[in-house]
């Protein structure tokens, strides 16, 4: 009977409708004894636990723990109901899947995947599947070691459980990529690429577990694998054909779409694979893919076609040209991803062509890659950076567009963001770089607005030694070298670059074997102290820092070599220490070397360097030459390459100037032959080489070589050096005047052409408002006058013009060589020539005489009255000039000075002029002769009589005619004029003892009316010495020149004048 009531409830519980206590008794009967009832009560949980509420009454029952030892148990009716049973449980939440592996069931359901049974199979594989949607349960599955045994499933192909075998391999992938590499070495990719190509329930997980398989492969978890084999596994067995067919509205699954589309993303990293794609015609599909209204799906579209993009197959530019209106869209998409790789595609694309670049350009993608600079995704912002780098390569009309959105300002943000990665500056810093060498605006952008300076050697100072040459360094190295370049923000630059101690951050770089930095930061620092004003680069290069460029000369790398060459030249220009120190560490010996080199670049480079460094000082030129630099520069000259000779012309010219010992050593070599070659097609910069260094050649030159040089060359160098001359620059004029110097101590000076040709140059020049011009030019007509001394006996009279020169603004030395050479003249005269005193008055002569007479040397005004009687022995018309244009008022005034030559000589002038001998007449007629005179000059006889009532002193000696005073030591004196005297009251005897020399001005050696003190010290008349500044810088009585032309009044002189005059002195 109780047997038959426990039977009856039994049952009673295989009904359909089952409340909580019932469901616990059949949880119960699970562990029963009787093998009948356990398969009855499993077969009932398997169909109760479809619902979800009946699933959470058996776990909290207990089932769990029986379910998984009918496992156990080989019973395959009870353990494919407990296997169905368990897999509802463990699709159903995550806290039962929990439950379920803390029960145990991966290593009770493992072993049933190698059972006999395909059901069973199946329900293990479906169970382990489910528990695989958690990381934990793929962990233990994997770690349990069902990878070869879920290999060896897939590879039999039974189609009962290949569906979840496929879904739980996935899932293994997908959370633990080692399960790719098991997968592909035990041959599954073949098999899945075959499942996929069915069409059974496993085609759309195949395709799944293929994408999985290339995504693990794309992230290095290959393992034992070489990088991209699983990616020819998949090619192999045709899965891209496969995965493209996919995509294509006639599969109808937008499931399979979507992860054979994940599967092309990866693939199409690989070289092969592109060109496959192409092949089979996929690249329509994957653009189409674009247009998906699924978010993953056109990352994934996106990202194919910046592979594709990237790939060198001909014709795929074409095909790929639709996909830009939807990458364009996606720039400003909300996913990262999305922007990402839309920025990569279209960077891609606008490598593939100029056409294809300027079709991406259209409709604001410029604009939406300069606002995606600023994003905050690290990776978008790579992107963003990378497309517009290829946007705007090798397209100003882009760079434009870009500077005008304002692009710059984002690339500093990410250049000089110090939290950014390397390989994302790197390109902000290249795109800059581009940007700043097409455009002189951009460089403005960065040096003004951006402080761009700063945050370049802020990148500079946190490279330290380990990243010296990373990428970033590299191309903050660049960008400077491009902001350097303009003329415009040179000088800036310059200045915030010193300030800021960025030689010292570039001299760091030399620590490091790095040719390329060490070239471009010589590069650097050769536009920085190119043009710089004198003495502002001083100290900011050690003296290290030098030795290092000299060591560069010998480097293995050419370029390297020619950047120290030339950056060592710039340096030896810019400052005299820098070439000392380029001398002390060395350099003259290897840059000799790269003259003997063969290179013509490097010869070159080296000739630069010698020249600068000879231009230091004479010191410099003589050890250059005693480094043997002087026969590698000639040897240069011959090597049929221009700018090498023109520069071994200049090295020459540099060593040889104002050092006559470096001359002596080159007029032994075989240059004047091709120097006087060069010259016939030389010009500007060139040719003023090579007449410099013929003109400095020429006073060494041997009589056959001297009428050679007359023959073929002196016409060319006289014509260059006129050039050099008005050329305007003052250095241009000053080596003209050195070459200057060299004809004039050559046999050609002989010549009166050639001579009034230099000195006429050399008057224009002294008159130049440059210091260092005048004094050269003063120093050349010197040297020439004492020429001129030996070469008047050769001169005829008519040729006295070609000596004018030397009166104009020169200093009373020349002046008075000059007078010097024209009276020795007439020392010799030559009949039957023109007559000397209208070729005088022709040549403009008069003026300057006059000048030399009132403000030279007390030499200088006898000599100059001597010459004026000269030349007015047989001249109407000089006489009739040297009265219009004041040499009379000249006269009169050495006629005043208390020393026997100037009054003879003035004396002898006024009779010849006049016809009087003004010493006999009587002072009433003297009076009246002299204002007559005065008059003469174009004035009437009021201005006549107010230039008499000026002069201070007017004295002539008397002679034996009894028309003396009684003291008889002067004739007669002018006195200042007093408002009611007229002129004779204004003259009176004076018979005291000399008039002190300190009341006297030492220009017109007069008494002083407006005494001044000039800024030599001494003290002279307000209107004598305005007179002579208006002609000269330098003082009247030592020829040097003056810091300044101030004048102040000496009022001390004045009064002691004052009271001289009133004491009746």
């Amino acid at each position: 009977m109780w047997k038959r009531k426990v039977q009856l409830h039994f049952e009673h519980l295989m009904e359909d409708s089952l409340d909580e206590r019932s469901i616990h008794d059949v949880v119960k009967a699970l562990s029963s004894k009787i093998r009948s009832r356990r398969r009855k009560s499993v077969a009932r949980l398997a169909d109760l636990s479809q619902d979800s509420t009946n699933r959470e009454l058996m776990v909290k029952d207990g089932a769990l723990e029986p379910l998984i030892k009918l496992l156990e148990r080989d019973e395959g009716e009870h353990q494919s109901h407990a296997l169905a049973t368990l897999s509802s449980l463990a699709s159903s939440h995550a806290y039962l899947r929990k439950e379920l592996l803390a029960a145990g069931i991966v290593p009770a359901t493992l072993p049933l995947l190698a059972n006999d049974n395909p059901d069973i199979k199946c329900g293990a594989a479906c169970v382990l599947y489910h528990i695989s949607c958690d990381r934990e349960g793929g962990e233990q599955i994997i770690d349990a070691g069902a990878g070869a045994e879920l290999s060896r499933m897939l590879f039999r192909g039974e189609t009962s459980y290949e569906e979840w075998v496929i879904q739980l391999i996935g899932n293994l992938i997908q959370d633990h990529p080692q399960m790719m590499q098991i997968i592909a070495q035990s041959g599954g990719v073949g098999r899945l690429v075959s499942a996929a190509s069915t069409s059974s329930g496993s085609r759309v997980y195949a395709v799944r577990v293929l994408a999985l398989i290339l995504e693990a492969d794309s992230k290095d978890a290959a393992g034992s694998l070489n990088k991209g084999e699983v990616q020819t596994m998949v090619l192999t067995a045709g899965g891209i054909p496969l995965m493209i067919e996919a995509l294509t509205p006639v599969s109808g699954d937008r499931e399979m779409g979507k992860w054979a589309i994940r599967g092309l993303a990866r693939i199409s990293m690989h070289d092969p694979s592109r060109q496959a794609i192409f092949t089979y015609h996929g690249v329509q599909a994957i653009v189409q893919m674009l247009w998906e209204d699924d978010q993953l799906v056109q990352e994934s579209a996106a990202k194919t076609v910046a592979f594709l993009a990237s790939s060198p197959v001909v014709g795929i530019e074409q095909s790929l040209s639709k996909s830009v209106p939807p990458l364009r869209e996606f720039l400003d998409a909300p996913s990262n991803g999305l922007r990402q790789w839309s920025a990569k595609a279209i960077g891609n694309l606008a490598e593939l062509g100029k056409e294809l670049q300027m079709t991406i350009s259209e409709e604001g993608t410029v604009e939406k890659l300069v606002r995606g600079l600023d994003a905050q995704s690290h990776w978008v912002k790579l992107a963003m950076v990378s497309a517009l780098e290829s946007l705007i390569k090798d397209c100003p009309a882009n760079q434009d567009l870009a500077m005008t959105c304002g692009a710059m300002q984002g690339l500093c943000r990410i250049a000089f963001g110090l939290s950014n990665a390397n390989s994302m500056v790197k390109i902000a810093l290249g795109v800059m770089s581009m940007l700043c060498s097409e455009s002189v605006d951009s460089q403005r952008v960065v040096v003004e607005q951006l402080d761009g300076i700063k945050g370049l050697l802020t990148i500079l100072s946190n490279s330290g030694e380990d990243l010296v040459v990373s990428a970033r360094f590299r191309m903050a190295l660049k960008l400077l070298e491009e902001l350097v370049q303009a003329p415009e923000t040179i000088n800036q630059v310059r200045s915030e670059f010193l300030f800021k101690g960025g030689m010292r951050l570039l001299s760091a770089v030399f620590e490091v074997n790095d040719p390329e930095c060490q070239s471009t930061v010589m590069k650097i620092i050769f536009r920085i102290a190119d043009g710089s004003p004198e003495g502002v680069i001083d100290g900011s290069l050690r003296d290290s820092d030098i030795n290092n460029m000299v060591q560069a000369l010998r480097s293995d790398s050419e370029s390297c070599r020619a950047e120290a060459a030339n950056t060592l030249a710039t340096l030896a220009d810019a400052s005299f220490l820098y070439s000392a120190q380029i001398i002390s560490s060395g350099g003259l010996a290897p840059l000799v070397e790269l003259s003997y080199s063969g290179n013509i670049n490097l010869m070159t480079q080296a000739a630069k360097a010698l020249t600068s460094i000879a231009r230091g000082s004479q010191e410099n030129r003589t050890l250059v030459a005693e480094a043997n630099a002087v026969p590698p520069l000639v040897f240069m000259m011959d090597m049929g390459n221009e700018e090498c000779a023109n520069e071994a012309v200049r090295a020459l010219a540099a060593i040889a100037e104002e050092d006559q010992s470096n001359l002596l050593l080159l007029s032994h070599e075989p240059v004047l032959e091709p120097l006087v070659s060069r010259l016939k097609g030389a010009d500007g910069e060139k040719a003023r080489d090579v007449v410099v260094l013929l003109s400095l050649l020429s006073r060494t030159l041997t009589p056959k070589e001297a009428q050679m040089f007359e023959e073929r060359a002196v016409h060319d160098v006289i014509e260059g050096l006129k050039e050099m001359v008005t050329a305007g620059d003052s250095d241009s004029q000053i080596r003209a005047l050195k070459a200057m110097k060299g004809i004039a101590d050559s046999p050609v000076c002989a010549q009166e052409s050639i001579l009034g040709t230099i000195s006429s140059l050399v008057i224009f020049l002294i008159e130049s408002k440059n210091n260092a011009v005048r004094q050269q030019a003063s120093s050349v007509l010197s040297q020439m006058a004492y020429q001129v001394k030996v070469l008047a006996p050769n001169i005829r009279e008519g040729g006295l013009p070609v000596l004018i020169p030397f009166l104009k603004g020169s200093s009373p030395a020349v002046g008075e060589q000059a007078l010097d050479a024209m009276l020795k003249v007439f020392d010799q005269p030559k009949e039957g020539e023109e007559s000397p005193g209208r070729a005088f008055c022709q040549a403009g002569g008069i003026r300057p005489l006059a000048n030399v007479m009132t403000f030279g040397t007390m030499a200088c005004k006898w000599k100059s009255a001597a010459l004026v009687a000269e030349l007015a022995k047989d001249s109407l018309e000089f006489c009739e000039m040297a009265v219009r244009d004041g040499l009379v008022t000249s006269l009169v005034r050495v006629l005043a000075i208390d020393d026997p030559e100037c009054r003879e000589a003035a004396q002898k002038a006024l009779a010849i002029l006049t016809g009087k001998d003004i010493a006999a007449m009587a002072q009433q007629e003297r009076i009246q002769l002299i204002t007559e005179l005065l008059a003469s000059k174009g004035g009437d006889s009021g201005e006549a009589a107010s230039f008499l009532k000026s002069m201070e002193t007017f004295s002539v000696a008397s002679g034996d005619d009894g028309h003396h005073s009684a003291s008889g030591s002067r004739d007669f004196s002018f006195g200042e004029a007093s408002p009611s005297s007229n002129l004779e009251d204004d003259m009176h005897y004076s018979s005291c003892e000399q008039i002190p020399d300190s009341y006297l001005c030492p220009i017109t050696h007069e008494l002083m009316v407006e005494p001044v003190i000039a800024a030599d010290g001494h003290t002279y008349e307000r209107g004598a010495i305005e007179a002579w500044f208006r002609m000269h810088s330098s003082s009247p009585m030592t020829n040097r020149e003056l810091p300044n032309l101030r004048l102040i009044s000496n009022h001390v002189v004045e009064r002691l004048i004052a009271k001289y005059v009133e004491g009746g002195k």
